[in-house]
């Protein structure tokens, strides 16, 4: 059965579904983390002490679904809560040595996924598609954007 190259969203939802299930599935082996808890616990990795807030703005993430899965780390005894020192009214996120730890496992099964899709693609092949996903993004965003600036006027 060939595909239908004009059903593209369809597509990209059926690849993205995929590469998240892989995904989970061999995180949760490996370092007992989602994809999802791995994003948030790499962020903090990457900066330690910072914000609820700047973790949900650099995932891109609303702050609400962030609390909640930042409250599942912290009940998981891999990220602690302590209050900022720049602003007492905030939380500061850091690792536990049990969250450090899994954060560590967590990227090495990255880095075995990222070089499994370099071998798919070859290194000129993953560099582009970065740039194609890049231009997708902007282009998606921009055309949500203008469907809903018509749909209000």
């Amino acid at each position: 059965m060939t595909r239908d190259p004009h059903r593209l969203v369809g597509r990209l939802q059926q690849v993205a579904h995929s590469v998240r299930r892989t995904s989970d599935r061999v995180l949760a082996q490996s370092a007992g983390l989602t994809t999802a808890q791995a994003a948030v616990g790499a962020v903090i990795h990457a900066d330690p002490g910072c914000s609820q807030r700047e973790v949900a703005r650099r995932l891109g993430l609303g702050e609400p679904a962030l609390v909640a899965a930042v409250g599942r780390l912290v009940d998981a005894g891999l990220v602690e809560r302590r209050t900022s020192t720049e602003d007492p009214r905030a939380a500061a996120l850091f690792l536990t040595p049990r969250g450090d730890d899994a954060i560590t496992r967590a990227q090495a099964t990255y880095a075995v996924l990222n070089r499994a899709i370099v071998a798919a693609l070859g290194e000129d092949g993953r560099a582009r598609l970065a740039e194609l996903l890049d231009d997708l993004d902007a282009a998606v965003t921009r055309a949500g954007e203008e469907q809903l600036g018509t749909a209000v006027e």
